[in-house]
């Protein structure tokens, strides 16, 4: 299935793991909730399973004049520069963008398909074997795949909420969705009820089963996963594969 969004590469789950007791909706309705579950889910759960994506990469950008990324024998973080080193036009190690890396499938320079080369997983960092710098002239084109497909909970949960949804959307007086109502008044007596719509605020959906397994994930309510950036990395951009 084609993913319509840029947040997901497939969803948590399909209409073929709802179970047979689901309401009856158009076709295609119950495709769109399983979207829109898997979608809820993966912002609440500070944005850690993508599903594994599939991308094809163009390096490109101007090396930093004088200086030239060292990196140690053993893989490591980048420790520094060296300017008093002669400037070649590259990079020995490209880190993949949106890691963890899962594989690497084709490497081309010029249109010329490559094999020399080896990647550090999940890291992504991508070396040629005769360490030779990579050209950054928008001529190398890798493809590759990448991300973390949700776990066994996050796909239970997805389920869970897709089956609400469509119970909502059918009417269906059993659906688990809590309701904002804030006060009810009864025989001249106002009991104020907390706004169930609050859960929105803390990223959770108010259904038990589901934001257990969010608290279990992202328990700070993380927006997303932390990142490292430097301006001394090379420039990566995705093309259409």
């Amino acid at each position: 299935m084609p993913a319509p969004t840029r947040l997901l590469c497939a969803p948590w789950a399909t209409e073929a793991d709802l179970p047979d007791s689901r309401p009856t909706l158009d076709v295609g309705v119950w495709d769109e909730l399983c979207w829109q579950a898997s979608e809820l889910l993966y912002q609440f759960s500070g944005r850690q399973f993508a599903g594994e994506c599939a991308s094809t990469v163009v390096l490109d950008g101007p090396h930093r004049a004088g200086c030239w990324p060292v990196w140690r024998p053993d893989g490591g973080w980048p420790v520094g520069t060296l300017p008093a080193r002669p400037v070649r036009e590259g990079y020995v190690v490209v880190s993949l963008p949106a890691p963890p890396v899962v594989a690497v499938d084709a490497v081309t320079i010029g249109g010329d398909t490559i094999t020399g080369w080896t990647v550090r997983l999940p890291a992504g960092q991508l070396e040629r074997a005769d360490g030779a710098p990579w050209p950054t002239d928008g001529t190398v084109r890798i493809t590759y795949r990448h991300g973390i497909a949700p776990p066994t909970g996050g796909v239970r949960s997805a389920i869970s909420l897709a089956l609400e949804l469509g119970k909502a959307a059918a009417g269906d007086g059993s659906c688990k969705l809590p309701k904002r109502i804030t006060n009810v008044t009864r025989e001249g007596v106002t009991v104020a009820l907390m706004d169930a719509g609050e859960h929105l605020d803390n990223q959770r959906t108010g259904l038990l089963d589901v934001d257990t397994w969010l608290s279990s994930v992202n328990p700070y309510h993380l927006q997303r996963r932390a990142s490292v950036w430097s301006p001394d990395r090379p420039r990566t951009r995705r093309v259409p594969t």
